[in-house]
């Protein structure tokens, strides 16, 4: 089952993305710098780190099912270098929500 996305949610996915581009760009391609900006307002949102309910979490319009098999990918295959640039995206979302 589909789900529809609202502009408010795209709008800061939108606005987190150049960020993380900015900081990610040289290790992290476009579509894995805007999973991660969908995983982080998910992980806001639901406020756990069960993959199904981030999966629903996410604001996109595909099927949570979808979203479930990319974020069970991210972390199967891609490694993270967890450094302080991590943590300011994730400060920066966090002023994007206030």
């Amino acid at each position: 089952m589909k789900k529809a996305t609202d502009s408010k949610n795209r709008g800061k996915i939108s606005k987190l993305v150049p960020i993380m581009q900015e900081h990610f760009g040289k290790s992290m391609n476009l579509a894995r710098i805007k999973l991660m900006a969908l995983l982080l307002e998910a992980l806001v949102k639901a406020q756990t780190v069960s993959l199904v309910r981030l999966a629903n979490a996410m604001p996109t319009a595909v099927d949570k099912e979808s979203n479930m098999r990319r974020l069970q990918r991210l972390l199967a295959c891609y490694v993270l270098d967890l450094d302080l640039t991590i943590y300011l995206c994730i400060l920066m979302f966090l002023c994007l929500l206030t």
